[in-house]
């Protein structure tokens, strides 16, 4: 991954509050893959929910698929969608897609995992749940986000800034006509070396994921620096390898990305900076994490 060879830099940035966002805006990485109805978990409204004022990387399918009664290609209406609105902006935003499938996903996840694919699917299946994970294939696409995150990295060594992801189908803000709010990263920055994320507790899915939390990470949008996310994704990468190869007694243990996150944040709890929103599932006000607010249990629906 070369995450190792990656110097962590000292944790003596503290909490910022930004007047704007222009010097915080990070470099987003996100993605849709066309799935059948059935395979996926909601429906989507892409023309909106990609409307985040931010550089994007998208990896996306080629395949067409209806939208105001046009047949274009995922990659084409994520385009086509932030291009319209780049005049609401006051910044300037570039959109990067890049087609790909499941089948170049799984491959993805294979080599950075370095895991032969079919143990892939075949414990993804394994975590298929009706409710919660309906398909191996949108359990494979969320598990891919932090190696497509490091895609990006990668392949932007110059850009010095944050690196976020942010799902593509931002479920919770799908009706708004205008996309999402304006994002945390206005309002909260991470210290270094720390990934900004926010917690809900119908995020954990205790049963499936044989934990018993309270709240757990929103894998819908998360981010950091360079730093944070090479200290992340070694973690990951072997916690993800051990739920491959083991039996932890876990009925669905790869359901989903979100209880895996918080796997993480159980073994390194440095490396995440909690933050608090006023929305549901969404971001609206982000704000330092006060722990001494009242938190809700219950069973997992995100």
């Amino acid at each position: 991954m070369g995450g190792r060879t990656l110097e962590r830099h000292a944790d003596t940035q503290t909490h910022k509050t930004l007047r704007t966002g222009t010097e915080a805006s990070p470099l987003v990485a996100t993605a849709f893959i066309n799935l059948p109805r059935q395979e996926a978990k909601h429906p989507y409204s892409l023309e909106r929910t990609v409307l985040v004022p931010a550089d994007y990387v998208a990896f996306c399918s080629n395949i067409t698929l209806e939208t105001r009664h046009r047949r274009l290609s995922t990659c084409a209406v994520i385009q086509n969608s932030r291009a319209r609105a780049r005049g609401k902006w006051k910044a300037g935003v570039s959109t990067e897609v890049r087609p790909t499938g499941i089948a170049q996903l799984l491959q993805r996840l294979s080599d950075n995992a370095r895991l032969p694919a079919a143990s892939i699917r075949a414990a993804a299946q394994r975590s298929v749940d009706p409710l919660h994970c309906p398909s191996a294939e949108i359990i494979m696409i969320w598990l891919a986000k932090p190696f497509l995150v490091w895609d990006v990295i990668t392949a932007h060594p110059d850009h010095h800034g944050l690196f976020a992801w942010v799902d593509a189908g931002f479920n919770v803000y799908q009706m708004r006509p205008f996309g999402p709010p304006p994002p945390p990263w206005r309002t909260f920055l991470p210290r270094q070396g720390r990934l900004a994320v926010a917690r809900e507790p119908g995020a954990c899915h205790n049963e499936l994921h044989g934990a018993n939390r309270s709240r757990c990470i929103i894998a819908t949008f998360l981010y950091g620096s360079r730093a944070a996310w090479a200290a992340f994704l070694p973690i990951y990468t072997r916690r993800l390898r051990n739920l491959v190869h083991l039996d932890e007694g876990a009925p669905k243990p790869l359901c989903t990305e979100q209880d895996l996150y918080e796997d993480v944040a159980a073994i390194a709890p440095d490396l995440f900076d909690e933050f608090d929103v006023s929305d549901s599932w969404g971001w609206v006000n982000a704000r330092p994490h006060d722990p001494t607010k009242s938190t809700r249990g219950g069973r997992g629906n995100g």
